[in-house]
Formats: C-alpha cells, structure tokens, sequence
C-alpha cells in the first residue's frame, strides 16, 4: 500500500518538474466580442525558461497599454482602455449615440511548449 502511494505521488510531481524544465511559448489573444470573448491566438514568441517568457508578456502588456494611450480617435468617438491582469481591453464609443462602436481585449499568456491554446476544431474526430 505504501508503495501504491509512493509511485502515485511520484506521478503526480512528474508533469511540474517536466514543465518547468520545458521550453515556453508567449501566445498573443485578441478578441473583438465582449460577449463571447472568442480569442484568436497566435504565437509570439518562445523561451528557454518560464520567467523569460513572464517577462515578455509583461513587455507586450505595457506596450499595448502604451499603444492605447496615444491611440487618437476623432472628436465624434471617446478611446477608452482599462489594462487588466492579462492584457488590456480598448472601447470606442460614438458619443452621440452612446454607443459602443468597438470592443476590443488583447491578452498575453505564457505556455509550456506543445499547449496549443486554440479551440480544436468542431469537426475534429
């Protein structure tokens, strides 16, 4: 029984070790739905390490962050963004309506390499 536990808990710790060891990839998700959220993803860029990959998502993070602040619209529209944990979501608004006329959120997430964040196919068997 003893050893039943051992090797289980040693299975358990396997994956840690092996992702932390592992090479990172910093994919970009861009959404244009503020309902659904249904992010595109595409690779950015890949890392050694994960703290290497953390450190250009903050990079990117900040770079958009900065895109949106001098982002200028016309004097119809109102540019708002709010940086989030992630990323950073950018609305304009058509100040006579009232009404949103674009929603969109940009995120930045680190994966171990061969995580696939993308939706498989509906299609796929």
């Amino acid at each position: 029984m003893i050893r039943l536990v051992i090797i289980a808990a040693a299975l358990l710790f396997i994956p840690v070790a092996s992702a932390a060891d592992c090479a990172w990839v910093l994919w970009s998700g861009v959404s244009i739905n503020e309902v659904v959220r249904d992010y595109g993803w595409n690779v950015v860029d890949a890392y050694e390490k994960h703290p290497e990959c953390i450190r250009a998502a903050t990079k990117k993070v900040n770079a958009e962050l900065e895109e949106a602040k001098a982002y200028q619209v016309g004097p119809e529209s109102r540019h708002t963004y709010v940086p989030t944990e992630l990323g950073v979501e950018r609305k304009i608004v058509d100040i006579d309506k009232g009404e949103t006329v674009h929603w969109s959120s940009r995120i930045f997430l680190c994966f171990p390499a061969g995580t696939d964040p993308r939706p498989a196919p509906r299609n796929a068997r």
